[in-house]
């Protein structure tokens, strides 16, 4: 919905999402300026979404984060946090401790933070997950990608996007 836009003031973001928030059961913040008043205001108005981008953010609060993922449990579904530059195993943590039951979509494309061991966390208590996305997570081999249809057997393998084996080394 607001996905991209860079220029829209935080105060901005929380006052819609303070008007409008109520009925919204998407909503892209892709890149938008996202700070702590936002993601309180995410997390008490916007009570119907099921579909959440938070990709692209640069510093997104991850005091506020625990807040939003304990009020969204049960209800987010799609969770986009791709390329979100300090999103890592804690996040991870959060998820599988606060979403675990309703999560069945997550990007995390991008995300260097994230290693093998958050992923392994994430398998063990998310089950309801049908599509991941890690494409691009410096933090975690190739070889251990290769591994994930293994490790998340729930989901089919072409709903796993990961990095592509290299076969030639350059």
């Amino acid at each position: 919905l607001l996905g991209g836009c860079i220029v829209l003031p935080p105060a901005a973001i929380t006052s819609f999402l303070e008007t409008c928030g109520g009925g919204l059961e998407i909503l892209d913040l892709s890149g938008c300026r996202v700070d702590a008043q936002v993601m309180e205001a995410l997390s008490r108005c916007c009570t119907k979404v099921r579909e959440l981008s938070l990709g692209y953010l640069e510093e997104v609060p991850f005091r506020a984060l625990p807040l939003l993922l304990r009020n969204a449990a049960g209800r987010i579904t799609s969770l986009a946090l791709n390329r979100s530059v300090m999103v890592g195993d804690s996040t991870l943590l959060l998820l599988g401790r606060h979403m675990a039951a309703s999560l069945t979509s997550l990007d995390i494309t991008g995300c260097k933070r994230v290693t093998r061991e958050g992923v392994l966390f994430l398998a063990w208590h998310c089950k309801e997950l049908r599509s991941l996305k890690v494409r691009y997570c410096a933090g975690m081999s190739s070889d251990f990608q290769e591994t994930l249809p293994k490790i998340f057997p729930q989901i089919p393998q072409d709903k796993i996007e990961r990095d592509k084996p290299r076969f030639f080394k350059d």
